[in-house]
């Protein structure tokens, strides 16, 4: 859809499953970074998938920007867009680049270790908890440079008086017992990479914060 929420129109369709409502779910879409395809997360909720131990539900999807040409590309829960939409980032068994053309999947060693919170946009650096702090990592030929640490805590410590802001509608003796730790889930940028969207996440709040980071 437009930004001013006119025009939205449907780019795929799940298919139906004779035990559950869907067979498939699609999530996380990301934008190639010539704006010509979209990379989404495929989500299998068929009953085989449900009732097997070792198969992985994920898959990347790629589809035409009109929602035309949905192919599955590989096994994994896709992460963003790498070498200039020649390959993606993707989590399936290490997280790795896999190249478009070739088929090749190469894990990424840097990442053995970090929890990986999401992609600056049209580039190859991802962002990670680095030691209770965001880095972000840039990777060239497979190989993840080392981290570029921001002031910005994984964790974020909520203060009451700011939990009243954002719960109005809860009684005191309910913000009380409201967790007031939230972690980083999510991180996401803007096209020149300037700014960074940070949300943050506890079971019954959700904070967002808009960076700037050059």
């Amino acid at each position: 859809m437009q930004i001013d929420g006119t025009g939205l129109t449907q780019l795929s369709r799940s298919k139906p499953d004779r035990n559950a409502k869907f067979a498939e779910y699609f999530y996380e879409p990301r934008y190639s970074p010539d704006g010509t395809h979209i990379l989404v997360l495929r989500y299998d909720n068929s009953t085989e998938i449900e009732n097997s131990e070792t198969e992985d539900p994920n898959s990347a999807v790629i589809m035409s920007s009109n929602g035309s040409g949905l192919r599955v590309v590989t096994k994994g829960k896709p992460l963003g867009w790498a070498d200039s939409g020649k390959a993606i980032f993707v989590d399936y068994q290490c997280i790795a680049k896999y190249e478009l053309g070739s088929g090749k999947n190469r894990c990424i060693k840097a990442f053995d270790d970090l929890d990986l919170l999401g992609e600056l946009y049209g580039t190859d650096t991802l962002a990670v908890d680095s030691n209770g702090w965001l880095g972000l990592i840039t990777v060239t030929d497979s190989v993840g440079n080392p981290a570029r640490i921001l002031p910005f805590p994984t964790t974020m410590t909520v203060e009451a008086e700011d939990l009243k802001s954002i719960r109005p509608d809860l009684r005191p003796e309910a913000i009380a017992t409201l967790p007031r730790d939230l972690k980083l889930q999510q991180v996401a940028s803007d096209r020149s990479g300037s700014y960074l969207l940070l949300r943050y996440r506890a079971v019954t709040m959700e904070v967002l914060q808009v960076v700037k980071i050059k």
